[in-house]
């Protein structure tokens, strides 16, 4: 059984719980602020710019790589084949 003092905090923490999410309901529904939608754009700007910039990679071989040679083909192991045995039963 629930003291007093408990169903209240439960009740309080279900309040604050209610008016967190409807906080973000209408942070979802209503859009950005134009202060926070400018603070968006200038963010992506700089993200653009960065990933803008000259990409640095590797030179390009010009020649074929070389492979060496195997020392000895390993000669290949063929499993013996089993006979089918008709087994009777009574």
């Amino acid at each position: 059984m629930f003291s007093i003092e408990d169903v209240e905090a439960i009740m309080e923490d279900t309040r604050e719980a209610a008016e967190y999410q409807e906080e973000i309901s209408n942070m979802i529904a209503g859009g950005l602020s134009q202060s926070d939608l400018a603070d968006v754009e200038e963010e992506f700007e700089r993200l653009v710019e960065a990933e803008a910039g000259e990409v640095v990679l590797p030179e390009v071989p010009t020649e074929e790589p070389v492979v060496p040679e195997a020392e000895g083909e390993r000669p290949v192991r063929e499993k013996p084949k089993r006979e089918k045995v008709l087994v009777a039963t009574e």
